[in-house]
């Protein structure tokens, strides 16, 4: 067994067998739309393998957007050729426009359900860092655009075959600010994957706060039970 960067070239064909068991992408894309205008144009940030992002070009939206792994992105492009996407560090990417939506689902910024209590986590572990993407994000929404974040409940194990399953043990310090993820991929009984990933992690409140630190301050917050929006 070697331990591996997560969503890389091992783990990233595993990636849309797993979504497709903890999402119900129909009723999330159905959900997701409900928010939208049609003239929309959207970002997302995370795009992963295009699993969420092809629902909404199949409909006409205008979608574009990045991820930060190359393995993701090679398989998107193999799937859905004609969706536009390539690969970005948030941290880093720079906007060539604005935009109507900026989404992130389940990437850099996302909020988990654990037993009804909502807590914020992020793979930046800086609060500077948090801030800064999210001025940056605010600098690339049009008036009146929003950046929407989707609520996740909290996987534990998720079959995908009789021999194949994911697991996930997460471990929250709530005090330190931090999470600690173990992803697992088991074959026959056999861990083949094995992937420890740090994030920091706050109650809802606290990303508020940080929200109240950044461009987005004088924003309306719409929170309900799958999305939370940031309206410029």
């Amino acid at each position: 067994m070697q331990n591996r960067r997560l969503y890389s070239e091992y783990f990233a064909p595993y990636y849309d067998e797993i979504s497709k068991r903890f999402f119900d992408y129909d009723k999330k894309v159905a959900s997701f739309m409900n928010l939208l205008k049609k003239d929309d144009r959207i970002f997302e940030i995370g795009i992963g393998t295009g699993l969420f992002a092809v629902h909404l070009h199949n409909e006409g939206f205008l979608i574009e957007g990045i991820d930060k792994s190359r393995d993701m992105i090679k398989l998107l492009k193999k799937n859905f050729p004609d969706l536009p996407a390539g690969f970005g560090d948030i941290k880093r990417y720079n906007f060539f426009r604005n935009y109507d939506v900026i989404l992130m689902h389940s990437s850099v910024f996302l909020f988990t359900n654990i037993n009804g209590t909502v807590v914020f986590e992020s793979y930046l572990t800086s609060e500077g860092d948090m801030i800064g993407v999210l001025d940056k994000l605010y600098d690339s929404l049009n008036i009146g655009g929003r950046l929407i974040m989707n609520i996740q409940k909290n996987p534990k194990k998720i079959y995908l075959n009789k021999n194949l399953f994911y697991g996930l043990i997460s471990k929250y310090y709530f005090a330190k600010k931090r999470v600690v993820k173990e992803h697992f991929l088991i074959k026959s009984g056999d861990v083949i994957m094995k992937n420890r990933v740090k994030k920091y992690t706050c109650f809802y409140n606290h990303f508020v706060d940080l929200i109240n630190r950044s461009k987005f301050k004088d924003s309306s917050v719409i929170k309900n039970d799958e999305w939370v929006i940031l309206q410029k």
